[in-house]
């Protein structure tokens, strides 16, 4: 018998040690980091389930609640130790080498999820939609960082093809095992979609810093330490060769934005979100894994703060906030948010206190600080309110932490909050809001916020709740009043359309007439009052019309000398029928009868004289030159007439052409707007008042503005419209969401090559209403519509277009509340201002001249 052993197993290579050993590492790491992210989770569903039986409908739905609750507290533990089992697994097979198919070798795996849930029941389908819906998300969020870890375990996976969909740690088979291990729960479906909400926000929310470190660890081993994820480059257009073809592209975008809402799909918003990750994430240590670098850009220290620090040190810094009250900055800048929250991790003295850096977190930070930054100078907000809404910064920096994409959905219950204060804010005015009502409301909702929001986003639904219920209320109150504004203005353009087809009607039938001056009297100043009725009751195409207008023929014949008998027989036979319509029409006018049978006795006499001898002599004597006729309106002011002349009554051919072409791609853009948009008017003296645009005259193009109140605040005429517009006198104010504008101004700054984060002198507090603030510079405009226009100016001048990128610096607003309130700033005047000559069809007819 042998004595010689069987041989041992051989020794593994060098690098099939070195990836086991990093393997185990990694798994180390994460069994470490999920265990906390899932802690995180079960510790907010008592929560969470709590407040959703108390917002419940019915009874059976809190029941519903209150039972998954217990089944929860009940069944925790199991689920918990199910799901970080499979994860362990997971990452034990990939070490054992049994790695599953990536996705372009398995198909894909949406389409098999399909197609194998065709026969599954209405619940489980709801189920499964939920968690894909959550991975798409998390996988759009995370695909910088998980691109780099794909790689890299594809290197310790001696080559094999590592995705999203087969990576150990990735989203889909993290939810995967998490949905297998929730099937403990005996509870309805409400409850398991609650869950797993909890689960995205929690745990698929917090994986980024895992991935960081883990990519940290891979590449301080040597594992593709080169390895960047490239952010296309943004290519530039060239200068057009010339400036009047740049003026005239300018315009054409000018033209081409008004009018447009900007409405995009969630998922066109989340590509803009994950571009701005993107383009952030490479400016945060060109391409560098997170971690490398710390906020004041120094050699990383330790592992980055976990969520949950960072959540306690903000409420640290919000609290602060708050006690500082309005004195406190408004905003700070992204730099200094970071130092003092890494203050404040270190004053807490958690695990991650002697860390010098904030990981990928700080990709999130600069985020909302730049939004802040955004909506603090926003053209559209009047300065006191933005400097109010910068308070809610740090507020808002703890929801980006808890849920990533939360900025990239509308219904996002603080997105929208945030969207509804500033969209409600747009017409603020001192002038408009003299008892503060709405500024108290938003300073209402901020200390709200400030006070009350730890981590419960159901804050902010019921602020939002409670902000538009006022503001529904607020608009009511003001449609009615500018219902009635919209039909005085209507009754107005009616009278005058009537009056001037009146005057004309006069004015043609009389022309070349030598008439008596009391007939001629009569007819233009009492007989034109009842034209105009008889044109606003029955139209110009009735028979009573037809009937007013022939009657003027008739009496300017009835009272001219008469040449011979025939005519003044026929005198006789008509005077009947003339003196009832006569005091038919002028009493329908409210002319009383004694007023009227003077009238008549007027006439009479002049009848009679044509009856005498000396009639027919006067009859052939030379016609003398008539005088010039104009016709005369009352009007709603005692004493006031309306007076057309022959002028009046036509349309003006001799049109300036070249004021029309130097108004023609403002004129376009003036006659592209609809009711509801808002400008700001700079007026005579640098002040500025803001206005909504309410209705358009369709017969003499104006335009009717009001302040957020309906009360009417100008009236214009397109061609005036046009200049001011041109001139910069008039801005419109974009229509777009705040968030929305503010990640396209984001986005352009970065591209730019902008995007640092500021480190200037926070924005000074709000001041409560007072005294008029100083005038923003007119160039100060991020809105798309008008920013073209001022592109197209500055083409215009001979200036290279530039870009909107970015946000201009707005004034200081002052800060201490004043002790006593000024006096009110008179009524903008409603004159209208001088316009250059343009067409009839631009400007309206002229305007009569009132006695």
């Amino acid at each position: 018998m042998s004595s010689q052993q069987p041989p041992g197993p051989s020794p593994a290579p060098p690098r099939a040690v070195n990836a086991a050993r990093l393997l185990g590492l990694l798994r180390g790491v994460a069994q470490k980091r999920l265990a906390g992210l899932i802690g995180e989770l079960f510790a907010g569903v008592d929560d969470a389930l709590f407040d959703m039986a108390e917002r419940a409908a019915s009874n059976s739905n809190q029941a519903t609640f209150f039972d998954g609750m217990r089944e929860i507290r009940r069944k925790r533990l199991r689920a918990e130790a199910l799901w970080q089992e499979a994860a362990n697994r997971y990452l034990l097979d990939f070490e054992g080498g049994k790695l599953a198919p990536a996705s372009d070798e398995a198909g894909d795996p949406r389409q098999a999820a399909a197609s194998s849930l065709a026969l599954v029941d209405e619940a489980e389908l709801e189920e499964s939609l939920a968690v894909n819906a959550m991975v798409d998300k998390a996988e759009t969020r995370l695909n910088r960082a998980m691109y780099a870890l794909n790689q890299r375990l594809g290197v310790l996976a001696a080559g094999r093809k590592v995705d999203h969909a087969n990576n150990p740690l990735g989203p889909r088979m993290l939810a995967r095992a998490f949905a297998t291990a929730i099937t403990e729960f005996e509870v309805g479906l409400p409850v398991k979609l609650i869950v797993l909400k909890l689960f995205e926000r929690h745990v698929l929310a917090g994986l980024e810093p895992l991935f960081d470190e883990c990519n940290t660890i891979l590449v301080q081993a040597g594992v593709l330490p080169e390895l960047r994820y490239a952010v296309p480059a943004r290519r530039r257009d060239p200068a057009a060769p010339v400036v009047e073809q740049a003026a005239e592209t300018a315009m054409a975008e000018a033209l081409a934005e008004v009018g447009s809402h900007g409405d995009r799909s969630d998922g066109e918003i989340m590509q803009v979100v994950g571009e701005l990750r993107s383009l952030l994430a490479a400016r945060r240590g060109g391409g560098a894994p997170a971690g490398a670098g710390s906020a004041s850009g120094g050699v990383a220290a330790g592992p980055a703060p976990g969520a949950r620090e960072l959540l306690n040190a903000l409420t640290l810094m919000q609290e602060e906030m708050q006690a500082q009250g309005y004195g406190a900055p408004s905003l700070q800048p992204s730099v200094a948010v970071k130092q003092e929250l890494l203050r404040q991790v270190r004053r807490l003295g958690g695990p991650a206190a002697g860390a010098g850096h904030l990981g990928a977190d700080e990709d999130t930070i600069d985020l909302v600080g730049m939004l802040f930054e955004y909506a603090v100078q926003d053209r559209n907000l009047p300065a006191p309110i933005a400097a109010m809404l910068g308070r809610l910064q740090i507020p808002y920096l703890k929801v980006a932490l808890m849920d990533r994409e939360f900025i990239a959905h509308r219904d996002h219950p603080a997105r929208r909050l945030l969207d509804e204060l500033a969209q409600a804010c747009v017409g603020w005015s001192e002038e408009s809001d003299k008892d503060h009502r709405l500024y108290n409301k938003v300073q209402e909702v901020v200390g709200s916020l400030l006070r009350d929001f730890d981590e419960d986003t159901g804050v902010f639904e019921r602020l939002s709740a409670d902000f538009t219920d006022f503001i529904e209320k607020n608009r009511k109150r003001a449609e009615l009043v500018e219902r009635r504004t919209t039909e005085t203005a209507r009754g107005k353009e009616r009278l005058e359309v009537a009056q001037r087809i009146a005057a004309r009607a006069l004015l043609t039938r009389l022309e070349g007439r030598q008439l008596p001056p009391t007939v001629r009297d009569l007819l233009s100043r009492k007989w034109s009052n009842y034209l105009v009725l008889t044109f606003l009751r029955h139209g110009e195409d009735s028979a009573e019309w037809r009937a007013a207008t022939r009657f003027i023929d008739d009496f300017a014949w009835s009272v001219e000398p008469k040449k011979d008998d025939a005519d003044r027989l026929r005198l006789r036979q008509t005077t009947p029928e003339i003196e009832r319509l006569l005091r038919q029409g002028l009493a329908a006018t409210g002319l009383h009868e004694g007023h009227l049978q003077e009238l008549w006795d007027e006439v009479a006499q002049i009848y009679r004289q044509q009856s005498a001898p000396a009639a027919a002599a006067r009859a052939a004597e030379p016609a003398h030159q008539p005088e010039q006729i104009t016709v005369s309106f009352a009007a709603g002011r005692a004493g006031e007439e309306v007076v057309f002349g022959a002028r009046d009554t036509v349309d003006d051919d001799d049109v300036d052409m070249a004021a029309v072409e130097a108004l023609g791609t403002w004129l376009k853009i003036a006659r592209a707007l609809k009711a509801g948009t808002w400008f700001e008017f700079v007026k005579d003296d640098g002040s500025r008042e803001r206005a909504k645009l309410l209705w358009i005259s369709t017969i003499r193009s104006l335009y009717l503005f009001v302040n957020r109140n309906g009360l009417k605040i100008a009236e214009k005429t397109a061609g005036e419209l046009a200049e001011e517009l041109k001139e910069q006198r008039a801005v419109i104010l974009e229509q777009v969401a705040l968030v929305d504008r503010a990640l396209d101004a984001i986005l352009h700054k970065l591209k730019d090559g902008d995007g640092e984060p500021a480190a200037a002198p926070a924005a000074p507090a709000p001041a409560p209403p007072g005294p008029p603030l100083a005038a923003k510079p007119p160039g100060n405009v991020p809105n798309a519509a008008t920013a073209a226009a001022l592109r197209a100016q500055a083409a215009l001048a001979g200036v290279a277009p530039r870009p909107a990128a970015g946000v201009p610096p707005r004034p200081a607003t002052p800060g201490a509340p004043p002790v006593a309130k000024p006096a009110e700033p008179k009524a903008p005047a409603t004159a209208k201002p001088t316009a250059p000559t343009v067409p009839p069809g631009v400007r309206g007819p002229s305007t009569p001249t009132r006695h």
